[in-house]
């Protein structure tokens, strides 16, 4: 097992190049998916050119091999859109060129099924669709022009296995982009259901919080409500007492002025209202 561990490393690598962990799920599968797909491109090509079936052959796939390295470039520098554009604009037209030297034999139709694939997952931006969309479907038309108008120079050097080849890259493309989607697609679904259960703990944390914050309030307002009905008693004491005492002082000693007698007792009166005043705005705020 560390032995394939250590085989898929290098693999591993080129597929997160660009990546880091500030992206989104859904980009992090777009830049896996392309860097997949420029990795296998770069293996094909190192096939052909191994085989050299002629001098264009093996130019042909240097020439593949240069311009998918820098792909993988610009996935490293972060250019991801950049490099989205360029692989929409290369490849189709590569395949154009391609079937144009091989001829129809290549079957090369599979190759632009998959493009098709890729353009409506790699960009958002309905125009960017429609107008990839509308390049592909030229250049296989394109293709299929040249091909039965045309002579194909290398023609009769294509082997039953090279469109088999060219069948299983095409569809183990598509098998790494459904992986990719639904590999993403997981583990989206994960986070969403993580964030779910989290926002759902915070929710049942703040309820009990608010449990306990209704009942502290209860408690403190019928504590106010106590404390300002035991400072009212004693003042409506004081009211009542100074009312009686004012008028046992006019009855019992006639040569005091009624006036001052009044101010006094008005001082008195002041000072309770103003104090069951202060008691009526604490018990208002209590609430």
């Amino acid at each position: 097992m560390k032995f394939v561990e250590r085989i898929l490393d290098p693999f591993r690598w080129v597929a997160n190049l660009g990546l880091s962990s500030s992206v989104d799920p859904i980009e992090r599968i777009k830049i896996r998916m392309l860097n997949q797909q420029t990795l296998i491109v770069i293996i094909l090509c190192a096939f052909f050119s191994a085989r050299s079936i002629g001098e264009a052959d093996f130019w042909i796939a240097c020439t593949v091999l240069f311009l998918t390295i820098l792909i993988l470039v610009l996935s490293a520098k972060k250019k991801h859109f950049l490099a989205r554009i360029y692989w929409a604009m290369f490849y189709p037209s590569l395949m154009v060129a391609t079937a144009f030297l091989y001829g129809a034999e290549l079957r090369i139709e599979y190759v632009f099924v998959h493009f098709i694939l890729m353009i409506f997952i790699f960009f958002e931006s309905r125009l960017f669709m429609l107008l990839s969309s509308i390049y592909v479907c030229a250049m296989y038309l394109l293709s299929i022009h040249l091909t039965s108008s045309f002579i194909n120079p290398y023609a009769d050097v294509v082997k039953w296995y090279d469109k088999t080849l060219i069948f299983i890259v095409s569809v183990g493309c598509t098998s790494v982009l459904i992986w990719e989607v639904y590999g993403g697609m997981k583990q989206y679904l994960r986070l969403h259901q993580e964030k779910v259960q989290e926002l759902g703990q915070m929710n049942q944390e703040l309820l009990v919080k608010t449990t306990k914050l209704e009942d502290s309030n209860r408690r403190l307002e019928q504590y106010a409500y106590l404390v300002s009905h035991d400072l009212k008693t004693p003042l409506r004491s004081i009211t009542g007492f100074a009312a009686l005492l004012t008028r046992k002082v006019k009855s019992e000693v006639p040569d005091l002025e009624d006036k001052e007698i009044e101010t006094y007792a008005q001082y008195l009166s002041d000072g309770v209202a103003e104090m069951n005043k202060q008691i009526e705005d604490l018990l208002q705020k209590s609430r």
